[in-house]
């Protein structure tokens, strides 16, 4: 085992064990709330979404089929940029799901959370971050509720615990284009994506 997979492995474990916040003490639907993220640990691409829904949760994958957020993902999100699920790495700013309901995390659940989201990110050092939602925009780039003007447009990262900043570029999140808004837009947005995907597949930097 290399030392970087015994580093997530690890990680993987205080996911589990995270009693941070109220959200990870508690059962949501009779089932442990945590969901750690999955992919290739050596990505140069980071896709990051909001919290665990239910598919998630009894799957312990983020954003996995047969959850309509997961098929959009693999189908409409990683295919068009010539991505394959098992060559990108994807997880969730919060790492348990909220409630029965899916609401919204709160500030303080993201804040809380945010150790976790900051470990994977140090291990993964990335090329490039894809944030789908409000919620990844707070958690990775500090701004609140602006995924409606800023989508579509890379920007930097805050800073982590390893004193880097990253390129992040923010799309709508599946759940909210599947509800029936952003559909055009996410599809432009993904033809820029693509263009930043094949620089960093060709070295080039952003």
């Amino acid at each position: 085992m290399t030392l970087l997979k015994e580093a997530f492995l690890n990680l993987r474990e205080k996911c589990y064990s995270c009693k941070e916040c109220p959200l990870g003490g508690k059962l949501v639907d009779g089932l442990d709330p945590h969901v750690f993220a999955s992919g290739r640990i050596t990505s140069s691409f980071v896709f990051i979404a909001e919290c665990p829904g239910a598919e998630e949760v009894k799957a312990r994958r983020p954003l996995i089929p047969p959850g309509r957020s997961g098929v959009f993902y693999n189908e409409h999100i990683l295919a068009p940029l010539g991505l394959e699920r098992d060559e990108v790495y994807t997880t969730n700013t919060i790492l348990c799901r909220t409630n029965e309901k899916n609401r919204t995390p709160l500030e303080a659940e993201i804040l809380l959370c945010r150790s976790h989201l900051d470990a994977q990110l140090c291990l993964l050092d990335p090329k490039l971050i894809v944030m789908m939602g409000n919620v990844p925009l707070y958690g990775v780039c500090e701004i609140n509720g602006g995924i409606t003007k800023l989508h579509g447009q890379l920007r930097r990262s805050r800073i982590w615990s390893n004193g880097k900043d990253y390129p992040a570029f923010p799309l709508y999140h599946p759940a909210y284009v599947l509800r029936g808004s952003g559909r055009k837009e996410l599809e432009a947005d993904i033809v820029n994506l693509k263009t930043l995907v094949e620089k960093v597949r060709n070295g080039d930097g952003l």
